[in-house]
């Protein structure tokens, strides 16, 4: 059994995202697919198309596929959602205990203050702040274990 389809980008906070996943079975017969693991909300239909509305924090995605003569394949991808905010906009954006989402903000040149609050007013000390014209440096992170 082949998996020929690629997921699309990904999405935006609040996107509808729409994914069909193309199979082929050697053996001609009529293929099944389930959702082993995907975000709450995500539907399979009998037709491998895939629905889910973003939501702030993606994963990984495994697509169980089922062949005629019961040979199984699992189809996994990452899902990243994209959280687009706007400097002097509050955004409330959430997702369960450690969770991973990505949210992105343009600061303009010459800014004097920048100030992330999280969890409440509480901080996060899980936060990594990255430079997209260095991805390899961070402009300032707490990472812990």
């Amino acid at each position: 059994m082949t998996v020929s389809s690629k997921p699309p980008a990904n999405p935006a906070l609040g996107d509808s995202f729409g994914y069909k996943v193309e199979a082929t079975d050697p053996d001609s017969g009529g293929l099944q697919y389930g959702l082993v693991e995907a975000p709450p909300g995500m539907t399979i239909d009998s037709a491998g198309q895939i629905r889910w509305t973003a939501t702030f924090v993606g994963q990984p995605i495994k697509v169980a596929i089922i062949g005629a003569q019961g040979r199984k394949v699992i189809h996994g991808f990452n899902l990243i959602v994209d959280t687009p905010t706007k400097m002097g906009e509050k955004s409330t954006i959430g997702g369960p205990e450690r969770g991973v989402g990505r949210a992105s903000i343009v600061v303009p040149a010459n800014t004097g203050l920048f100030q992330v609050t999280l969890r409440g007013g509480t901080g996060d000390a899980d936060l990594a702040l990255v430079d997209p014209r260095e991805p390899r440096s961070h402009i300032g992170a707490v990472p812990t274990a």
